[in-house]
């Protein structure tokens, strides 16, 4: 029997990071923060005041949220995600300051137009590639539902089609359920591995590992959610999906590097295996568009579950099982390149600014660039990658890097930290991203963002 994922909504959030607006989420009362600070300073934290759980989870909501941001904008998967974004925003600009110029405008449905005579071919080529970038989006991150099946599957990992189009890994999780009958139903649930997988199983594994050190024991148990015992509704096949419902991907890539370590007779292994192996896919994994011929684009989307897999097996399993990772020439000078190329950017006051759509995009992308990106990559060059792959290594990116240009804290939005100039460039691409995209989605009304939520 064949399966198929289908996407959620929202592919360009990460639980509460939103990567194209760099833009994380947190609530933390005033005794958590004390704790937090204490922990960032290196000094003892203050005692935990009322439920341990409740504080555990305060605490560790910034720290798992900072770890995506510095996961999007220090690897290349990250950073060719949110390049390809800030390409089609500025292909949108320029088609329609063309068409302005032009005397025309945007149509819609813009499908329909698209297959028009009259319809202009770069409007047609924007259709064709944003098109490609949102679907080769989609098997990229994996925001997909997961889906249960009866049995316990012991693969290493499958692959499923997407309904779009295309294909993507997943990770079979074997899950317990007890029938009408009373009696167990072994269920596997088909989790997908795509970027954000990965990037909630990088923040989980550095959260545990603060837990365990600053918590008492109980309190780790309860981010590690390995198995699920879910009482399924009847017995007419109700609720058939119900441990895919409540399955979250936070340890999914620990159960698969468990899973690959026992086969090979490891049985325990350092939790930074977990962020060694993880940051090592995300560091050499991409998406990319690229022209193939005249009105034809191929979207290139490496498969972050295999990239993963392939991680693991190109290691001495006596290697893993300390929790390293070997050494890798070739992507040292791929990152020093990388490197070199956005120091040679100028910063965003570099920028010519009219006040345009254009000029914010260019302010936002430099300002990004060298605030966060530059940083980021100069560290990752002088610890040999050790401050993506260690726990202490995260502390000291908390240290050097900061705190990300926006913030929601306790529900209020925080843009301060970027001058207003860099504030304003930042909505402007807010708005262009979000009516771009329902243009393409090719609805027959575009709708203010800040009025309706798109």
């Amino acid at each position: 029997m064949s399966h198929t994922f289908s996407a959620r909504a929202g592919s360009t959030q990460f639980g509460s990071f939103h990567y194209a607006l760099g833009l994380i989420e947190f609530t933390l009362s005033e005794p958590a923060q004390e704790f937090m600070q204490a922990i960032i300073r290196r000094t003892e934290p203050p005692p935990a005041e009322g439920d341990p759980v409740q504080m555990a989870y305060e605490v560790t909501s910034l720290f798992h949220e900072m770890r995506h941001f510095f996961d999007t904008f220090g690897t290349m998967a990250g950073l060719s995600l949110f390049s390809g974004r800030l390409q089609r925003l500025k292909e949108f600009v320029s088609i329609s300051e063309a068409l302005r110029e032009a005397g025309s405008h945007w149509r819609l449905p813009l499908a329909e137009w698209a297959a028009e005579e009259d319809c202009p071919q770069m409007v047609r080529d924007f259709v064709r590639r944003a098109r490609g970038f949102h679907t080769g989006a989609d098997l990229y991150i994996a925001p997909f539902t997961p889906l249960e099946i009866d049995g316990h599957r012991d693969d290493l990992m499958i692959e499923l089609e997407y309904e779009q189009g295309g294909t993507a890994d997943a990770f079979p999780l074997r899950v317990g359920r007890i029938g009408a009958d009373g009696k167990p139903r072994p269920r596997t649930v088909l989790f997908p591995l795509g970027l954000e997988t990965l990037l909630e199983g990088n923040a989980h594994a550095l959260s545990r590992t603060l837990v365990e050190r600053y918590f008492p024991a109980s309190v780790a148990e309860e981010l590690q959610q390995r198995t699920a015992t879910i009482a399924a509704l009847d017995d007419q096949g109700k609720g058939e999906q119900r441990a895919a419902q409540t399955s979250a991907p936070y340890m999914v890539c620990d159960l698969l590097i468990t899973r690959y370590m026992r086969l090979h007779g490891v049985e325990t292994f350092p939790r930074n295996l977990v962020l060694a192996a993880i940051d090592k896919a995300l560091a050499t994994s991409s998406i990319r568009s690229e022209e193939i011929a005249p009105g034809a684009t191929a979207l290139v989307a490496d498969r972050l579950g295999s990239r993963l897999v392939d991680v693991l097996e190109a290691e001495d399993p006596a290697t893993l099982a300390v929790g390293a990772m070997s050494e890798d020439a070739r992507m040292t000078r791929i990152y020093q390149g990388l490197l070199a190329a956005f120091e040679a950017g100028g910063d965003w006051q570099s920028v010519k600014d009219d006040l345009s759509p254009a000029s914010s995009i260019a302010i936002w992308e430099a300002y990004m660039a060298k605030t966060f990106i530059v940083p980021l990559l100069r560290k990752r060059l002088a610890t040999g990658s050790r401050a993506f792959r260690t726990y202490s290594g995260f502390l000291e990116l908390l240290q050097e890097v900061g705190l990300p240009p926006a913030r929601v804290g306790n529900g209020a939005l925080m843009l301060a930290i970027m001058p207003g100039r860099v504030q304003q460039a930042w909505w402007h691409q807010l708005m262009l991203g979000e009516i771009a995209w329902q243009l393409v989605r090719g609805g027959s009304s575009v709708f203010c963002p800040r009025a309706h939520a798109t």
